[in-house]
């Protein structure tokens, strides 16, 4: 097996060290494997003439296709990557985990998502697995609840030692502790660690004895969620997990024709929900709205429209509005510029953001970083024509450290550094 690791945007070329020099893939389930990950950002691999080249972009995980295992690690440490996952997707406190999170050997992104659901799991069983009454309508020796008089008589031959009875029974059999196996069973496929394999195979076994399997679907988790009430919201840590591992493992699952061994996580989301969560938290006096529209930035020219065509619309992750007046476009972007330098179609989708109609004719980027010396980049943009400046774009860090440093503890502090990542440098 070649196995290849590498961290989010990074470009791996084929060498005799990596085993990928002459190296191509056999079958045609390969190769349509290749074109999907492609096709949906998740990793590019090129067939050269020298062998394979892999580049990753903002996805995180691996995938096995033919004897070849890929695996996309992120650069965010450990505990800061953990308390950020726990502000963002509402996990329970994780100061246990913290303590604990060393004593798994070569611990990953998945799994401390995983090792975090054992947890959830593990203090569910503890608490009690949640009962509901169920309606039964059985022959009973010892009549319970009340007699069933259509069946009495109904029946021709009826049992001669019972009665048809109509009650209520508590029991652990429903979709809540059925969904915390197909959970369970999922996390089992994921990790590669023997350690959580085992912590995972003994709660996996134990509930199974209290209910029945079901495959794991947006459906059942949809109603799941519908379920969850103040006597049942400690399942909800352990729900929100399972839903973010199906959503990983399935971008593998949504097309049978290109089923793949493995999973990926997008960061470019999680960054985008950590961040649109702080605004919403922190922001003041001013709305973010996520995805807004620009509906009537282009226009076909109705003269030369043959085919009817819509108006090309176009989607900034986050607007900003003041209001109820749009005062700034912002992207968020899930790559360390920084480190790296601003993609040339990431530039050029800027530019018309800066064009949208804004007064400041400004926009800014965005993006994560590790790297506490990153200061705020900018990039004005000019007119060749008269040499006159027409729109700023401003390049902002967001340090991930030290959000995750004042997550818990310093609320003023985290409300004045939120509103510096949105505002600072803007004329607003």
């Amino acid at each position: 097996m070649i196995k290849i690791l590498l961290n989010e945007w990074q470009e791996i070329l084929p060498n005799y060290k990596n085993g990928l020099i002459n190296f191509y893939f056999k079958n045609y389930k390969s190769q349509k494997i290749v074109e999907k990950l492609k096709e949906k950002k998740i990793l590019q691999i090129d067939e050269l003439k020298k062998g394979l080249r892999i580049r990753s972009f903002s996805y995180v995980g691996k995938i096995e296709i033919e004897n070849v295992q890929i695996k996309v690690i992120t650069k965010i440490d450990k505990l800061p990557l953990l308390r950020l996952l726990k502000y963002t997707y509402n996990l329970k406190d994780l100061k246990i985990l913290e303590k604990s999170l060393y004593s798994l050997k070569k611990t990953n992104f998945f799994d401390i998502l995983i090792y975090q659901l054992y947890l959830e799991i593990e203090t569910i069983y503890r608490l009690g697995l949640i009962r509901f009454y169920k309606r039964q309508n059985d022959y009973l020796k010892s009549p319970r609840g009340i007699i069933d008089i259509n069946r009495l008589y109904s029946k021709k031959y009826p049992p001669p030692d019972a009665l048809p009875c109509i009650y209520y029974e508590r029991n652990s059999d429903n979709l809540l502790n059925s969904l915390l196996i197909a959970g369970l069973k999922l996390a089992l496929q994921m990790t590669d660690s023997s350690s959580l394999k085992q912590k995972l195979s003994l709660f996996y076994r134990l509930i199974s004895e209290h209910t029945n399997h079901i495959k794991i679907n947006n459906n059942n988790i949809k109603k799941a969620f519908s379920m969850i009430n103040r006597l049942n919201s400690h399942y909800l840590p352990a729900l929100n997990i399972i839903k973010l591992l199906f959503e990983v493992k399935g971008l593998s699952m949504e097309n049978s024709m290109h089923y793949f061994n493995g999973f990926f996580f997008d960061m470019n989301k999680f960054f985008q929900d950590l961040l649109s969560k702080l605004a919403d938290e922190f922001l003041i006096n001013y709305n973010i709205k996520k995805e807004y529209v620009l509906s009537n930035l282009f226009e076909y020219d109705k003269s030369f429209n043959p085919k009817g065509r819509n108006n090309p619309k176009i989607r900034p992750d986050f607007a900003v509005l003041k209001k109820d007046k749009v005062i700034l476009f912002i992207d968020a972007k899930y790559r360390d510029l920084w480190e790296k330098p601003l993609p040339r179609e990431m530039l050029y989708q800027l530019t018309i953001y800066s064009f949208s109609g804004v007064e400041s004719n400004q926009v800014k980027i965005l993006y994560p970083t590790m790297n506490e010396t990153a200061i705020i980049q900018k990039i004005k943009f000019k007119n060749p024509a008269n040499n006159k400046y027409k729109s700023e774009i401003i390049l902002q860090p967001v340090l991930l450290s030290k959000i995750s440093n004042l997550l818990f503890k310093n609320n003023f502090e985290l409300e004045k550094y939120t509103n510096e990542i949105f505002f600072l440098q803007l004329k607003i």
